[in-house]
């Protein structure tokens, strides 16, 4: 199973669920607007992956991302 969050840091709780999906073995994916290294160290854990793009609102962009 993959799960792809879109905007993993919103709201605050969000990661808890990407690290009990981790604990049933889903592939977790990350995609939004901010850059990686400020996110929290709990985001960074819970997710296998994470893809930056400029706008959240480019939906080419997330597709492209996802693919």
């Amino acid at each position: 199973m993959i799960i792809v969050f879109l905007n993993p840091h919103f709201p605050s709780h969000c990661h808890q669920f990407c690290r009990q999906l981790k604990a049933v073995g889903a592939t977790r994916l990350g995609n939004e607007d901010e850059v990686y290294d400020q996110l929290l160290p709990e985001i960074h854990d819970s997710l296998r992956a994470y893809y930056r793009v400029e706008v959240m609102h480019d939906d080419d962009a997330l597709v492209r991302d996802c693919g």
